[in-house]
This record gives C-alpha cells, structure tokens and sequence, in this order.
C-alpha cells in the first residue's frame, strides 16, 4: 500500500498531467515548425528535395501525437502517464528522423 495518502497522489497525478500537457504543447510547436519551414524551403527553392514526403510523415508524427496525448489524459496512473510520456519521446524522435532524412539529412 502506498505511504502517500490519496489526495496528495490525485494532486501528483494532476501535476505530471499538466507537466505531460506542456511537453504535448512543446512536440506539437515543433512539429509545426518543421512542416513550416519546409514549405517555406520548397516554396522559395532553398532546396531541390520534394517536400511532399516530408509533409506526410509531419502529418503522421502530428496525428500520432495526438492520439498519444489524448490517451495520456485518461491515465489514471503515474506510470501510464510516464509510459505515454516515453512513447510520444520514442515516436517524435523516429518521425522527425525520418522527415531529416527526407529532407537532404543522412
């Protein structure tokens, strides 16, 4: 049984979710950011890759985070929650990989 009374691990709960929320936030600002600065690349001709591959694997990364997050929300506990945490880490860093390699990268 756990030494921390219930109310103190609803309100750590509530915490991690909040701090889950703002790494949410921070991949979601990213991912925009890269689409963006694709496009922009391609639009102006920085680059001579197309950008079409790029785009859709931003879109799978943009929607798997979303589902991602949106299961986070229901966890009902801390380990979960770490769990969806690392998943969303595991799966940006894959994706946006990918989307370097796409663009010119390795």
């Amino acid at each position: 049984m756990s030494a921390v009374p219930f109310a103190d691990s609803a309100a750590a709960l509530n915490e991690l979710r909040r701090h889950k929320g703002m790494f949410d936030n921070t991949w979601t600002l990213t991912t925009l950011l890269a689409a963006a600065l694709s496009v922009l690349c391609g639009y102006f001709g920085l680059v001579q890759v197309n950008v079409g591959p790029i785009i859709w694997t931003l879109t799978v990364l943009a929607l798997t985070q979303l589902v991602i997050a949106s299961q986070g929300y229901r966890a009902t506990s801390a380990a979960q929650l770490q769990g969806f945490a690392l998943a969303s880490q595991f799966v940006g860093a894959l994706l946006m990989g990918v989307s370097w390699h796409f663009f010119g990268g390795l």
